[in-house]
């Protein structure tokens, strides 16, 4: 086994100055956060029952960690432009937290014989992705820097753990102990987090390009703080008199799963930093390209190999990324938002990238193609957050306010808002509708438009108790308004944003 041999002080700073690289690039691509104010869909909630437990009911149950995070965050806000503050507090988590992702990967990288400009190439890979996106753009999402974080320092432990289970066995046992502190508390703050704990199993998988006992007992070991989580879940709910949330039911039909993983999370794991529409066929013909010539491109490496070898190292690749999306995949619901994506996203990148350069044997070609990579993906994450998210939202949230603030009177008692169609900017602004994170008007969803109205009212007019005391209404089209019978009055103002401009 390849020896870590540690970089000497020209190689720490060149360590320092691209985590310093990494900081600014995330700044240059993030800085609407600073100045932009919106609220999307849960936020509006978030905000207006800011002083309430009824916002965070939905994130106690598996998610306590969170609840406590939103909790005290959002005691802290009481307006729009307090949203910011959340988006930030992500972003700089998120910041503080590359240095981690950097060293571990590197560590992990050299320990199993791979280039540890992966670590680099990774780094500024998740960066762009649209999960990290979301994760700053969406305060709903803005615990995701520690759950994954968690998730990677917990499969980093159990690995170094293992590498002292012969010598020293007190040091495995701390290190052991801190892989299920860290799992757990992964996992209470966001399942889809817990993946990032296969990346160490992953890259000794990719390394050695066979199965290994330690691979194996890497993945048992994950299965088994899956099996803690359980418990202390159901635990927590009897502890707290809660029964189990309709999200939280398991899938009767396991293969259905397994198919679904492999047709629509996985698929958008291959578009990259792309942003493509769900049922695109452009981005169904990348997928299959892309993974059947990662797939060919590892098999001809791996010719002189035995095919028994071959088999188990392509099984071992497939069951990492099924473990990996374990909690989508036990869940009753099929639905791959960017969100939940981000480990399976670094997994799919890891093996291309350790593909890609298994055949580029020149530092100096790597360094190029990184150079080149990474610069593409920054433009393109620039673009996404800017045009794909923040702008329309921004737009949504200044049309609503305008139209609120126009019509208000003393004597309005009630409002009555037709939501706009979830296509509305797709057909508007020509962007790209991406599940229900990009490209979907914030007031689309059924549940907004009456926490977001009531909280544009109170910071206009400073009491709380007017804007509770409004009756508002909402309708899916104009249609749906005119077969109420509702219609705008001296008391009652119309908002519809479709009409607005």
């Amino acid at each position: 086994m390849q020896t870590l041999s540690y970089p000497d002080s020209a190689g720490k700073r060149m360590d320092f100055a691209f985590l310093a690289i990494l900081t600014l690039l995330s700044l240059f691509i993030y800085y609407p956060v600073f100045y932009t104010d919106y609220l999307y869909t849960d936020e509006a909630t978030q905000v207006w029952l800011t002083d309430k437990d009824v916002n965070l009911t939905s994130v106690i149950q598996g998610r306590y960690i969170t609840y406590i995070i939103f909790k005290t965050i959002f005691g802290f806000i009481h307006s729009t432009a307090g949203v910011r503050h959340a988006r930030i507090i992500s972003l700089a988590g998120w910041v503080l937290c590359l240095p981690i992702w950097y060293f571990m990967l590197k560590r992990l990288l050299a320990k199993n014989g791979l280039p540890v400009i992966i670590a680099g190439l990774c780094c500024g890979y998740l960066i762009c992705m649209p999960p990290f996106i979301i994760s700053i753009g969406w305060a709903a999402c803005l615990e995701m820097f520690v759950a994954c974080t968690a998730g990677l320092v917990a499969g980093f432990a159990w690995h170094v753990g293992m590498e002292f289970v012969e010598r020293n066995r007190a040091r495995t046992a701390i290190w052991i102990m801190g892989s299920v502190v860290a799992a757990m508390i992964s996992l209470f703050t966001y399942q889809n987090g817990f993946g990032c704990f296969f990346i160490a199993p992953f890259i000794q998988l990719i390394g050695r390009k066979r199965l290994t006992k330690e691979f194996c007992r890497s993945i048992l070991w994950a299965l088994f703080l899956y099996i803690i989580y359980y418990c202390l879940f159901k635990l927590s709910l009897y502890e707290m008199s809660m029964t189990a949330s309709a999200r939280t039911q398991l899938a009767q039909n396991p293969l259905q799963k397994i198919i679904f993983l492999f047709t629509k999370p996985l698929a958008a794991s291959f578009h990259f930093t792309f942003l493509l529409p769900e049922k695109s066929v452009a981005g169904i013909i990348v997928y299959l390209s892309a993974a059947l010539l990662l797939v060919f491109g590892m098999l001809y490496r791996l010719r002189r190999q035995s095919n028994m070898k071959n088999l188990g190292y392509m099984c071992g690749i497939i069951v990492v990324f099924i473990s990996a999306y374990i909690p989508s995949l036990i869940a009753n619901e099929n639905y791959p938002s960017n969100r939940t994506l981000l480990a399976l996203n670094l997994l799919v990148f890891l093996l291309l990238s350790a593909t890609i350069f298994d055949y580029i044997k020149s530092e100096g070609v790597r360094y190029s193609f990184t150079v080149v990579l990474m610069t593409i993906f920054t433009i393109n994450a620039w673009y996404n957050f800017r045009y794909e998210f923040v702008f329309p939202l921004s737009r949504e949230y200044s049309i609503v306010k305008k139209e609120v603030l126009h019509q208000f009177r003393s004597a309005t008692d009630s409002i009555l808002y037709v939501r706009p169609a979830e296509a509305s900017f797709e057909n508007k602004y020509g962007i790209i509708r991406s599940w229900d994170e990009f490209g979907v008007p914030s007031t689309a969803k059924i549940w907004v438009p009456d926490p977001l109205l009531r909280q544009i009212i109170f910071e206009a007019t400073g009491n709380k108790e007017r804007a509770v005391r409004l009756v508002i209404e909402s309708f899916e089209s104009e249609k749906a308004l005119f077969e109420s019978g509702k219609q705008k009055s001296e008391r009652t103002i119309l908002i519809s944003v479709a009409s607005a401009e």
